[in-house]
């Protein structure tokens, strides 16, 4: 019973340091992998802003043309609107392209 009493309590000391040791290899693989899917939805985010840009203009251009053709003051102030709104989410994608670049650089 004696060597119970010394091999018990080393073997403890052992387990605990290779969890300790585990427990942060797993947290240094957590962070690697948190760094990469926080980079990989930055991109999604800015793809999927460059498509909003695209659907925006299209939104300006057919009210635009359909205040053309009506000449309805409700198209057209309609079409200014759009408009309006297309330049407002081009500059906040400015901002956001920017903000992004310097933290892909990183």
């Amino acid at each position: 019973m004696y060597w119970l009493s010394i091999v018990l309590p080393t073997a403890f000391v052992g387990l605990y340091a290779a969890q300790k040791y585990d427990a942060k290899r797993v947290r240094e693989a957590l962070a690697l992998e948190t760094k990469q899917h926080n980079r990989k939805l930055d991109e999604i985010h800015a793809l999927v802003n460059s498509d909003m840009a695209k659907q925006k203009k299209l939104a300006v251009r057919q009210a635009e043309r359909i205040a053309a053709l009506t000449k309805d003051p409700k198209d057209v102030e309609l079409a200014k609107e759009a408009k309006i709104l297309y330049d407002e989410h081009l500059a906040r994608q400015d901002r956001e392209d920017d903000a992004l670049a310097k933290k892909l650089s990183r």
